[in-house]
């Protein structure tokens, strides 16, 4: 028997039974979202943390880098001037008693300047907008030649110490820019200045460039390597110096000097970071015994005895991860500055004691060792050898007895001719 649908039955769920379903869906998307909840978080601890194992690898890549050309093209430099102003006012905050006590208006800084522990407050020149000093972080500068640009010789006389006028031999200039820094050496010092403007085949180191590192005169930054005559001839090369802080908001700001058509330029190379600091270990007081601890902070006549440095770099996740704190990572390198360690080594020179040599290609540096004490060899126990049986012969003539090879005498050591350092004036003209 077939059965009738009654169209006019309405009936749907009863309450009870919408309750019921809406618990069992309330309780599905609960655990549903409670594991959302915990995949988000991970995804962004991971995520937060990864951009901060990034911006540790940044820094220490370019901090690396820099360390690993610090000092190149300047061996044999034993002098390297920059105005005491210039330090006082970009790279360090130690007073001008302490970096120059005799009060001549340049030092020589050697090829690293350190900055230890810069306390609150420490503001950093002509940024813009203005910024201070991560309080607690270490400041680090690194002075070395950039490696894209062929140095340039400059013979005697080319060189007018009272207008700083530098002459490029062929007069090509169209290769140099205004605001771009050079360094140019001679006589065992170095220093740096700013192209101001070009002219006819010259370039001209003009006082009251951005920086303040031109200066005229018998004391001037020029006079120190062609000599108070301007007559020593010279090299012409273009310099690097970078300068790395960390600013107030804890942004790693690598400054590099001399950049073209502006003093310098500021780039942040890491973001969120804590912690900078470094320690120089360097050479040992005598040969053949162990380093010693690694100072936190540099003298000025330390900087050529740097052998390694070590930088430490902590950065924090820029939002707190499930803990309600903030994230870190850190790391520590030790990194050989390679170019400072032969910086002793003599510099070749000719009959008349001129240093500038053809290049004759890479010239291998030997670290030297200390002798070993000698020690007694045991005797050499001789092994008996058959002798052969003797085949007759007819009346052999006697044969001359061989004369000993003479000994060659070891070839002395060329000894490495010392070199006078000029002291600048107080930079007057």
């Amino acid at each position: 028997m077939t059965k009738t649908l009654d169209k006019r039955n309405q009936k749907g769920f009863s309450m009870m039974e919408l309750m019921v379903v809406m618990v069992i869906m309330l309780i599905v998307l609960g655990a549903v979202f409670s594991l959302m909840r915990g995949t988000i978080i991970t995804a962004n601890t991971n995520y937060e943390m990864t951009a901060a194992g990034q911006g540790l690898r940044n820094a220490q890549e370019y901090i690396t880098r820099d360390l690993i050309i610090v000092g190149d093209g300047m061996k044999g430099i034993s002098n390297l001037w920059l105005p005491t102003a210039f330090v006082r006012k970009f790279l360090t905050v130690r007073t001008a008693a302490a970096i120059d006590p005799d009060n001549q208006g340049f030092i020589s800084t050697g090829a690293i300047i350190s900055d230890d522990q810069v306390g609150s407050g420490v503001s950093v020149a002509d940024t813009n907008p203005a910024t201070t000093v991560l309080p607690g972080t270490d400041r680090l500068t690194l002075i070395a030649v950039d490696p894209a640009f062929s140095p340039v010789s400059l013979p005697g006389q080319t060189v007018n110490i009272s207008t700083g006028e530098i002459k490029i031999p062929g007069g090509d200039v169209s290769g140099y820019t205004v605001g771009e820094l050079y360094y140019i050496s001679g006589s065992g010092n170095g220093a740096f200045g700013t192209v101001t403007r070009k002219g006819a085949g010259s370039i001209f180191w003009e006082t009251g460039d951005a920086l303040g590192l031109n200066r005229y005169g018998t004391g001037g930054n020029i006079a120190t390597a062609v000599g108070a005559d301007g007559k020593q001839p010279a090299t012409l090369m273009r310099g690097n110096i970078i300068h790395y802080f960390v600013a107030a908001d804890q942004r790693l700001i690598r400054r590099v000097f001399g950049v073209k058509g502006t003093a310098f330029i500021d780039s942040t190379i890491a973001e969120h970071v804590s912690v900078l600091q470094f320690r120089y270990v360097l050479k040992p007081e005598a040969e053949g015994t162990i380093y010693q601890q690694p100072l936190a902070q540099l003298d000025v006549s330390d900087s050529a005895l740097v052998r390694m440095v070590e930088p430490r770099v902590e950065v924090e996740t820029a939002y707190p991860l499930r803990s309600g704190e903030l994230g870190k990572v850190e790391g520590t390198t030790q990194i050989s500055v390679r170019n400072l360690q032969f910086s002793e080594a003599a510099t070749p020179r000719d009959s008349q004691g001129n240093t500038d040599l053809p290049n004759p290609g890479p010239e291998p540096n030997i670290t030297p060792t200390p002798t070993p004490s000698p020690s007694p060899s045991p005797t050499p126990i001789a092994t008996p050898v058959k002798s052969p049986t003797p085949t007759p012969s007819p009346s052999p003539s006697p044969s001359p007895s061989p004369s000993p090879s003479p000994v060659k005498s070891p070839t002395p050591k060329p000894t490495a001719t010392p070199v006078p350092t000029p002291t600048p004036g107080n930079g007057e003209g």
